[in-house]
């Protein structure tokens, strides 16, 4: 193995300023006292939710710094993990963005951007699933549905939602986790529920 990679599993962590994504790093360097967290942002600086977690567990988090719409920021982002740590374990992306107004929401569709967007996704998901499932160092690919989750981004559209539906980070963040330790090659490619239930495309 790698001696950059002797001491543990590194994990990296795409947005992590709040909500879930900061609840995954909160979660690994909680549970798993032997791994690293490489945490990115686009303002690493004024991520102050982070900075306090490094003074709690220093040394266990790098943060980097990316604009995932600036090619030469993945790229610088890749290098700087390969040469600190050598190889990678696990990727969360954990990123979201739902636009404030509610106009065009109806019981009979609406929502389009967003709904097209996870389309989107979805099916970028399915293509680097094949992508990553070739060659000798095969790579399990999926998209996780985390339910519908108490954070700054479902403030607006919570209200209807029942209290047994309507998670805590903390819980979504731990489903979700069991759902990745139980991953495999086999459920490459799929869409999965935080309670591990596979949904339909």
């Amino acid at each position: 193995s790698d001696p950059r990679h002797s001491g543990g599993n590194i994990y990296i962590n795409r947005n992590l300023s709040r909500g879930i994504g900061l609840q995954f790093c909160k979660h690994l360097l909680e549970k798993q006292s032997t791994i690293a967290v490489v945490a990115t942002s686009r303002d690493p600086e004024n991520v102050h939710r982070l900075h306090n977690l490094a003074q709690v567990y220093p040394g266990r988090i790098s943060v980097v710094k990316i604009d995932v719409t600036k090619g030469n920021d993945i790229k610088d982002a890749a290098e700087k993990v390969k040469d600190k740590f050598g190889s990678l374990d696990l990727l969360i992306n954990c990123a979201a963005i739902l636009h404030p107004s509610r106009k065009g929401e109806t019981n009979l569709g609406g929502w389009y951007s967003y709904h097209m967007s996870k389309a989107a996704l979805n099916m970028a998901t399915k293509n680097l699933s094949i992508e990553m499932g070739r060659g000798r160092d095969k790579v399990a690919c999926v998209a996780l549905h985390p339910g519908t989750v108490e954070t700054d981004l479902s403030v607006p559209y919570r209200q209807n939602v029942s209290k047994e539906k309507l998670f805590s980070a903390a819980y979504s963040v731990q489903c979700l986790m069991n759902v990745i330790d139980g991953l495999s090659l086999h459920k490459t490619g799929r869409f999965l529920a935080w309670d591990g239930s596979e949904l339909t495309w």
